[in-house]
């Protein structure tokens, strides 16, 4: 087995992921992304070529050449445009298949889902004017630790917390921008309970008796002990008042002054004046749900809400690992699959992701094993057997004798590194993408051959595609 064999096997491994080639195909032709065979042989090197453009960083020219160069396609850059902006639906189909295919099924446990929403600009200098925005409305499941819903849309779309479908028994949780009473009403009627944080002037109160109720003379009440906990009614548009339950909690000396001068220079960035009772307000964590106390205390109530900042955390990884950005281009046909395509990356790695995290020596910090598995994925999409550069040693199913070669002398007087000195637990790395200790070329004697147990996919993915340079001693791809 060679590099170029593992490479073509992961690839083939995501078409899978995708539904298989017949699927594949069935799918591009329903959507009139793929309608007949010309420049492009099938639907898996359509899918193989768009992922290079929107996920690497070539430009449209740069793309088609390196497609005509590995024998993938040979098109030219405006005819690569024109197939990108037929790929729309196509994409949406293949982020709807693998979002329905990791749907969480039935369990003694409840669905926790985290709603929220983030946007990238519109490119050109018009959208920039306007503010034009690309808004991705997404919803994070746990404990599966994975996106379980994505929607594109431009700005006219605004948040709302009924956008994403219920799944009945679900506890769902938002932050204040979703204080929606009609909304949230939608969504107690089909089956969820719900989490909001709210501020003290955001939503209509009232008492059991259908009068308005004084919030901030509740909190003012319950100061001295610092703890709040009984039921409230939020007014609706329409219907009945919404019957909730109110849990504030008093922030600790140093929170509560962090959130004062946060409110003052929010209030003077807005030019306005700041009122008394904002500053009260923001003392107090204020948080509405429909969860009955008799089955979640206070401190139920408080752990569930910090577990919001796990879609955060999420969409640092789609922008900042993935490299969700300002498409190129002002076309909104264009721009869709290009964003599509991102989404459909960080739905394809996470239970990858999850699987290295899962294993027994899987011990990196999560954002790096993120960025392992981005670089992994990017290479797999881009690497050939045209780019074979190279003379690698042979996989760990291939190597004979008791000891491990992981390292051996090129032509090109460089190292080839075998990858599986990149996994190898170790001690202190630096962060990525600065060299690791690991990766240089005295590290190689301190570093545990534990590589057996370690999961296939970072192993064969990384597999061959970096050299060392016996003068720095640092990683460099060996794939351009």
């Amino acid at each position: 087995m060679t590099r170029d064999s593992l490479l073509n096997e992961d690839w083939a491994s995501v078409v899978t992921q995708l539904g298989g080639a017949a699927q594949l195909e069935s799918s591009a032709r329903q959507t009139k992304a793929f309608v007949r065979q010309r420049r492009i042989p099938d639907a898996v090197a359509l899918l193989r070529l768009m992922l290079a453009y929107c996920l690497g960083e070539r430009g449209l020219r740069s793309t088609a050449a390196w497609a005509a160069s590995v024998g993938l396609a040979n098109l030219s850059s405006v005819a690569l445009f024109y197939r990108l902006r037929q790929c729309g639906d196509w994409f949406t189909v293949l982020v709807e298949r693998l979002l329905a295919a990791a749907a969480p099924k039935a369990s003694r446990g409840r669905l926790i889902r985290i709603i929220d929403a983030t946007t990238v600009p519109q490119a050109g200098p018009a959208a920039r004017k306007n503010s034009e925005l690309w808004r991705i409305h997404s919803a994070f499941d746990l404990p599966y630790e994975r996106f379980g819903h994505f929607e594109l849309t431009d700005q006219q779309e605004g948040e709302t917390f009924d956008r994403i479908p219920v799944v009945k028994g679900e506890i769902r949780i938002a932050d204040r921008a979703y204080l929606q009473p009609d909304r949230i009403s939608a969504v107690l009627e089909a089956g969820a309970d719900v989490l909001i944080r709210a501020g003290w002037k955001n939503a209509r109160w009232l008492d059991a008796k259908g009068y308005p109720l004084d919030l901030i003379a509740e909190l003012r009440a319950g100061n001295a002990r610092g703890l709040i906990d009984r039921p409230i009614w939020i007014k609706r548009k329409a219907g009945a008042p919404l019957a909730m339950r109110l849990i504030a909690v008093k922030k600790s000396a140093d929170a509560a002054a962090a959130s004062r001068r946060k409110a003052r220079r929010d209030a003077q960035d807005e030019n306005r004046t700041i009122s008394k009772e904002t500053l009260e307000a923001a003392d107090w964590v204020i948080l509405v749900t429909s969860l009955a106390p008799d089955e979640f205390t206070v401190e139920d109530v408080l752990a569930l809400y910090r577990l919001r900042w796990r879609i955060e955390l999420g969409f640092k990884r789609l922008k900042s690992l993935i490299g969700l950005k300002t498409p190129p281009g002002t076309d909104p046909r264009s721009a869709k699959p290009y964003l599509l395509a991102h989404l459909l990356i960080i739905l394809l790695l996470e239970p990858l992701v999850r699987e290295f995290e899962d294993s027994p020596t899987g011990r990196r910090p999560p954002d790096d094993t993120w960025r392992l598995a981005c670089l992994a994925a990017t290479h797999c999409v881009l690497a050939t057997s045209n780019h074979s550069t190279t003379n690698h040693p042979p996989p760990p199913s291939q190597q004979t004798g008791t000891g491990p070669a992981p390292l051996r002398a090129t032509s090109k007087t460089t190292i080839s590194i075998d990858a599986r000195i990149i996994l190898t637990p170790m001690g202190k790395t630096g962060r990525w993408p600065r060299p690791w200790p690991a990766c240089r070329k005295e590290s190689r004697r301190q570093s545990p051959q534990v590589w057996p147990k370690l999961p296939a996919f970072p192993a064969r993915w990384l597999y061959g595609l970096y050299e060392v340079s016996p003068g720095t001693g640092f990683l460099a791809p060996v794939c351009a």
